[in-house]
């Protein structure tokens, strides 16, 4: 309780300061030029602004379902597709499967798909039992609709899964979606799928649509902080979760092919589907905005782990990935342990500046990693205190003293390229002296970095409180659009309160205060940036220069660590231009070679 008590002041402490300390300093500049009126003003102003801002937004995304802005956006949207050439390739089957009382949930759920705007599309729904009754109240209460739209066929008793499968033998559309009872679906989603499948036309492979969902109460109003953003792009076989949801549209001569829903997994079956689709050459394209609502409170079934573990064993055996497939932190989630076939030779490159019991800790904690062997490389960057590197060679690391203003991207290409203890590592760990790695940390980052199209590899990290300091960056993608927006993402949670840091996942960017690299690769990018991005953000660079080879980052929450973060750099960073939409899109189109 004493713990939980401390961990919650804490967090106020740290919301506090990351929101008041910009506000204190800006009223004391203005006290001191004497204008401290306006500088209210303009500060009042700029928060209206933000709460303006941001409530539009959420109104955006996250609209209540019975608003006027859905009925208006249902009628501009038809407006639309009336503009595009009918082609009879784009048709359409929105497939319902219901086995419960027809409830004026499932008759929303029926409307919102009645309300797709494509000119050629039909809703068929499921009802167990030949249920003259159901079929009677869905027709007597949409006998205004068009009825060649909607049909409702008898299933046999079985799954949701099975009554899909089911549904979809008898579709006639082009393209299938499997929508949930229950569920609502925004009236542009086709439209806006129809749009995307135009724009890839040249595609030679076929394409499989999904887009962002949001969580929705019974009376159609959306529950805060219950948006599912996905990944903008799925890199197989890279997924341990869910990063499909409720929302896939699939082209009916794959989803046959594919061999449809697997029977047990249930609310997981689109998210294994899209694995076989992928394994028979479907590519998966991202709309980035919330165009579904899962009702919450509605009766979910999760599906059978042991099953989902099999159906991955499966998968990676049919991809010729030695990995041992075992349950994930979270349920309905996987842990995939590769296996390593080779012992791998590490550099571990650590700059420090005095603080000698954290250096000498995070060296020790490196030298105890299991299942690798490592080579010290500390950089010793104008200390006054000579007894570190006594110690650290007494330990069997190697010292390089560099006597130049602090230049973190320096630092480490220097130990790169200086070093005479490590020049036969393949591999290198750029580790900050302020953390302490687990013995198995090392180990278990080995394991992926020798994964295909793999460039770097980062870790779980915590403040010595357990509050998460690194689970993998991310670009947020609503971020402003003169600002990347690199984000940590869920930053000073606790263990029970995390889910995305909990999953193996790829993501935009791993910290460099332990990210683990083939010099190889390092060596073809160039290294840290030393001019451009010489401090902060140097991780996040190297980034985005390994993706222009190919190249992705991952992160594993099962290399764990202690970070103490920064303690030696105790001044607020002064890094503007290094943050800015402008230097990421130059070196982005650089290393694209535009």
């Amino acid at each position: 309780m004493i713990k939980r008590i401390y961990t919650f002041l804490l967090r106020i402490c740290l919301t506090i300061a990351n929101v008041s300390r910009w506000p204190w300093l800006f009223f004391k500049q203005g006290y001191h030029a004497k204008s401290l009126v306006k500088y209210f003003k303009y500060f009042m102003l700029k928060r209206l602004q933000e709460f303006a801002t941001g409530s539009k937004k959420d109104v955006d995304e996250t609209t209540w379902i019975e608003s006027e802005r859905v009925k208006k956006l249902q009628q501009i949207t038809k407006g639309l597709h009336t503009l595009l050439s009918h082609q009879s390739s784009f048709s359409y089957s929105i497939l319902i499967a219901i086995d419960q009382p027809i409830n004026s949930l499932i008759l929303k759920t029926i409307e919102s798909a009645l309300n797709q705007t494509a000119p050629n599309f039909e809703v068929i729904i499921g009802v167990k039992n030949n249920n003259e009754s159901d079929e009677l109240l869905i027709k007597g209460h949409f006998k205004n609709q068009d009825s060649s739209k909607l049909k409702i066929v008898t299933v046999l008793e079985g799954s949701e899964s099975s009554q899909i499968n089911e549904l979809a033998e008898k579709a006639t559309g082009a393209y299938l979606f499997p929508l949930k009872a229950c569920d609502w679906l925004r009236p542009d989603f086709i439209y806006r799928c129809e749009q995307l499948l135009r724009l890839h036309k040249n595609f030679t492979d076929p394409i499989c649509i999904y887009s962002d969902e949001f969580n929705i109460n019974e009376q159609g109003y959306p529950i805060p902080g219950k948006k599912w953003i996905k990944p903008e792009t799925l890199m197989f076989p890279y997924h341990f979760r869910d990063d499909i949801g409720h929302t896939l549209l699939i082209p009916k001569e794959q989803w046959t092919k594919a061999g449809g829903l697997s029977l047990n997994l249930l609310d997981q079956g689109l998210w294994e589907l899209a694995l076989r689709l992928e394994e028979i050459g479907c590519q998966f394209l991202s709309i980035p905005f919330c165009l579904y609502a899962h009702r919450s409170g509605t009766i979910c079934q999760s599906g059978n782990t042991e099953t989902l573990i099999k159906s991955f064993k499966d998968y990676t055996a049919r991809k010729g990935l030695e990995w041992k497939i075992v349950k994930g932190l979270l349920p309905q989630t996987v842990r995939a342990v590769p296996e390593l076939k080779k012992n791998l030779l590490i550099q571990v490159i650590i700059p420090y500046k005095n603080q000698k019991e954290l250096t000498l800790k995070s060296i020790k904690s490196a030298l105890n990693q299991t299942g690798v062997s490592v080579f010290i490389t500390a950089v010793d960057n104008n200390s006054d205190d000579v007894t570190i590197a006594q110690e650290i060679r007494e330990l069997g690391g190697e010292v390089i003293t560099i006597n130049e203003p602090f230049n973190f991207s320096r630092l480490n290409n220097l130990a790169v390229e200086k070093t005479t203890l490590a020049k036969e590592c393949e591999y290198l760990l750029f580790l900050n002296n302020d953390v302490e790695l687990e013995e198995n940390a090392l180990l278990e980052m080995a394991r992926w970095i020798e994964q295909s199209n793999i460039g770097m590899v980062g870790c779980y990290l915590t403040y010595p409180n357990g509050l998460l300091q690194h689970g993998g960056v991310d670009i947020l993608s609503y971020g402003p659009a003169y600002n990347v927006t690199w984000s940590h993402s869920e930053k000073f949670r606790s263990f029970e309160n995390m889910d995305l840091s909990k999953t193996l996942r790829i993501a935009d960017g791993v910290t460099a205060a332990c990210s683990l690299i083939k010099k190889s690769d390092f060596i073809q990018v160039g290294g840290f940036d030393e001019g451009w991005y010489p401090i902060a953000y140097s991780d996040t660079n190297l980034a985005v220069k390994l993706a222009a080879i190919g190249l992705k980052c991952f992160y594993t929450p099962y290399a764990k660590g202690v970070h103490y973060e920064s303690i030696s750099r105790m001044i607020d960073n002064i890094e503007d231009i290094e943050t800015s939409r402008w230097l990421h899109d130059k070196f982005i189109k650089h290393q694209l070679g535009r």
